[in-house]
């Protein structure tokens, strides 16, 4: 996804989570895709680029 989006020369910042063992907390989900939305997006801010 982010390969399609650099060539349109547009960023997105993506938060996700996932739990293999059928956790069943969505709060503690969304708290961390959340919390990795923003890493990203701080990333991005910091040097213009994301590494992956």
């Amino acid at each position: 996804m982010r390969a399609l989006l650099a060539e349109k020369h547009t960023h997105v910042a993506i938060g996700y989570s996932y739990a293999e063992t059928g956790d069943d907390d969505f709060n503690a989900r969304r708290i961390e895709a959340d919390n990795r939305m923003y890493d990203e997006k701080r990333r991005f801010h910091g040097d213009g680029k994301l590494d992956g």
